[in-house]
């Protein structure tokens, strides 16, 4: 599916200002139809941040669909440099330049019919030194490391706070900046490597989001940054994420800053973290970070370069990695072992071009084991491996690319009397063919009607026969791929916009008298309405905001505090003052 809202951006250090992209590509509401409806609910025991004052009922609009082809590329690596960090590097410009050309098989020319080019591209990079918690040991800060805090290459290749922004036809060499700081470390960094951890604190927010329930991570030290220095980096509405992870020794997220104190009493500080996994953070923690509520599962990509035998990996590749990730976890080798002839090292899992022997990093191919049984596309090659970077980092981008033609849609549509979707999906086509199609012509564009799938067609998983656009809330694929279980499906189309007449409160089901959840029907729309025992009105349940986007009240809060205890669960409050 291809969109027509193209913008053009030039490369910008530190990122872009998130003012100038809150409302992009967001399912939002045009312009209101007015339909007169009085404030109700003039009651005091029913209030959200307005105490006393009426309840009155948002604006009529409509849907939009407007996701751009854009992308948030977060690479995260070793401290300490190493010709795998370099050959790592060398290989970033081809990654960006295939996303903003669409060139993904290298041949010279745009493949955009295959999969569109990115209009947007954030791309951050962090090393994986977060200290080590209340160890002393040399080239190690107790205090954080470099804290999850991304920098890139200025001029000169001079390290620079931040992240950078480029857009496809911006000469701004960022994909140059990003291998430039890769190549470049700083310092010679501290060897305990905390990858997974390091990449959820430079996306995590500080604070609890409230329209989801998310409760954001504890980190040892300070919180996260995705709402702080990284503002602006990810938007989870509108923009892929894509995490690459370098290990080149055993991952060692910290859980306790004290693991490391009784070195007496367990294995030398270079091989605990491989030996005694269990004292690590749980990699269950990094699964609900990067696929936090909000965040749809197939829209996520990670790919890990890490310590495992190069002739294993093969058995990971193809559509569906789960067989081939078991596979390489069960293999012996991605066990950690201690070498008998010396205990400060484990037994290599693989060998680097260079002779150094890379210890096994199983955690990482975990993470991308449950990323993947989650919806995420994910990938895993060996870091021993460097001349395989080029088509490891060919197979990051085609996954990246892939995810462009993705149109979840993040709240339930409105189905109309007949029980169809009461929307029209507005494409670029001409005339002739918007009436061969049976849509209606518009200025420049056809709005089209929905397919819909008989019931055997739902049954069996298939679209609607002969439909240029359904609604897929159905299929296996959907219920994957979208975190809402509902996707738009319109093969072949340039889409402009989705529209959908969002329903009245009345058809709904709410704001009618009751005096029992028997008086407060069921509806079409997937929400769930009793009757609230304070004003005695009908009114759809909720335990989260987010609750009230998905039931088509994207303008409405929860009403989540305490009230009579019979109900137990909150309600949809309309927004006061009109």
């Amino acid at each position: 599916m291809r969109r027509s809202h193209a913008r053009s951006r030039s490369s910008t250090p530190h990122g872009r200002d998130p003012r100038a992209t809150a409302d992009r590509g967001r399912t939002t509401f045009a312009a209101p139809l007015a339909f007169g409806l009085a404030c109700v609910w003039i009651v005091t025991g029913l209030l959200t941040g307005c105490d006393p004052a009426p309840r009155c009922f948002g604006p009529r609009g409509d849907f939009r669909l407007d996701r751009e082809p854009s992308a948030s590329i977060l690479v995260v690596a070793p401290a300490r440099g190493s010709p795998s960090r370099q050959a790592l590097a060398a290989r970033l410009p081809e990654l960006v330049e295939t996303l903003l050309t669409s060139d993904y098989d290298a041949d010279g020319r745009v493949d955009e019919e295959t999969l569109p080019p990115a209009r947007q591209l954030n791309l951050g990079l962090l090393t994986s030194d977060l200290g080590s918690g209340e160890l002393t040991v040399t080239s190690c800060d107790p205090l954080g490391g470099d804290d999850a805090l991304m920098g890139v290459a200025g001029p000169g290749c001079v390290p620079t706070p931040g992240f950078l922004s480029t857009s496809a036809g911006a000469s701004s060499g960022a994909g140059d900046a990003l291998a430039c700081g890769l190549s470049h470390p700083t310092a010679e960094g501290c060897f305990i490597e905390q990858p997974l951890e390091a990449a959820l604190k430079a996306l995590s927010p500080a604070q609890a989001d409230p329209s989801t329930g998310y409760v954001p991570p504890v980190f040892l030290t300070g919180e996260g940054h995705g709402d702080g220095a990284h503002l602006g980096f990810y938007d989870p509405a509108w923009e892929t994420l894509a995490v690459l992870t370098m290990s080149t020794r055993s991952e060692c997220s910290l859980a306790d800053p004290l693991y490391f104190r009784a070195l007496a009493d367990g294995p030398h500080v270079t091989t605990r973290c491989g030996l005694q996994p269990e004292g690590l953070q749980p990699v269950g923690r990094y699964v609900d970070g990067l696929l936090r509520p909000g965040i749809t599962p197939r829209a996520v990509v990670y790919a890990g370069l890490v310590g495992a035998p190069p002739d294993a990996i093969e058995a990971t590749r193809g559509p569906g990695p789960t067989a081939g990730l078991d596979a390489l976890l069960a293999d012996p080798r991605m066990r950690a072992r201690e070498d008998p002839t010396d205990p400060t090292r484990l037994i290599g899992a693989c060998e680097a071009p260079d002779g150094r022997a890379i210890a096994p990093t199983p955690r990482p191919v975990a993470l991308a084991r449950e990323l993947h049984a989650r919806g995420a596309s994910v990938s895993v090659a060996s870091v021993c491996d460097e001349d395989a970077f080029a088509a490891a980092l060919a197979r990051f981008a085609t996954q990246i690319g892939e995810t462009f033609a993705i149109d979840c849609v993040e709240r339930n549509l409105p189905r109309a009397l007949d029980g169809g979707y009461d929307c029209e999906l507005v494409v670029a086509l001409s005339s002739s063919e918007c009436a061969a199609a049976g849509g209606r012509v518009e200025e420049d564009s056809c709005a089209l009607a929905p397919g819909r799938p008989t019931d055997a067609e739902r049954a069996a998983g298939l679209p609607p026969a002969g439909a240029a656009w359904f609604v897929d809330d159905y299929t296996a694929e959907a219920q994957r791929e979208c975190s809402d279980g509902s996707r738009i499906v319109a093969p072949g189309l340039a889409v402009a916009e989705l529209r959908c007449a969002t329903p009245t409160p009345e058809e709904l089901g709410v704001d009618r008298a009751c005096g029992g959840d028997d008086d407060c029907p069921d509806n079409r729309y997937g929400v769930e309405v009793a009757c609230e025992p304070v004003a005695d009105r009908c009114a759809a349940r909720c335990d989260v905001r987010h609750d009230c986007v998905l039931a088509g009240l994207p303008d409405w809060s929860c009403d989540d505090r305490p009230g009579d205890e019979a109900s137990g669960l909150g309600f949809c409050v309309p927004p006061c003052g009109g």
